[in-house]
């Protein structure tokens, strides 16, 4: 594994940690459930953040997982 690869796979642990709550963060304001009455925009806003995050997560996990099949290797 290469010192770049390394480094990805000690700090990605970190990083998806911290998507989580983000993620966590917005499901919480999303639950409000006045909030899209009182400011559609910032429902949007929030559930299109939500949606991009969660597709951030799945690619760190995933180069998370390749990182760790190629280290048992």
């Amino acid at each position: 594994m290469s010192y770049k690869d390394q480094r990805l796979y000690e700090v990605l642990p970190d990083e998806i940690a911290q998507i989580e709550q983000e993620i966590k963060a917005i499901e919480g304001e999303l639950s409000n459930p006045s909030l899209y009455a009182e400011n559609e925009k910032k429902f949007y806003e929030l559930s299109q953040k939500l949606e991009t995050l969660r597709i951030s997560r799945e690619e760190k996990e995933n180069k998370w997982l390749e990182l760790e099949m190629q280290k048992n290797q």
